[in-house]
């Protein structure tokens, strides 16, 4: 017996939602790592300033401007699906 028309244009949109949720999902765990990642370095950027006996002015350089570019890309996306 055939299926109706409408079940395949359903299937397609459930394969396509699908796929929109595996997306969102490792766009999240990518967001989490480059989150952890930046946590890490914002904790050896305070350990480096109280060790050294100087403040130098590139301290004070929000680290995700200079150290990974890309955060803020994968950050545009976390907030879009958001």
């Amino acid at each position: 017996e055939a299926l109706p028309k409408d079940s395949n244009a359903a299937w397609k949109l459930t394969s396509n939602a699908m796929s929109m949720m595996a997306d969102m999902q490792a766009t999240r765990r990518r967001w989490e790592e480059l989150n952890t990642e930046r946590k890490e370095a914002m904790s050896h950027a305070a350990s480096l300033k109280k060790s050294s006996p100087f403040s130098s002015g590139f301290s004070r350089i929000p680290l995700m401007q200079w150290a990974a570019p890309e955060y803020r890309s994968e950050q545009g996306k976390i907030q879009s699906l958001s």
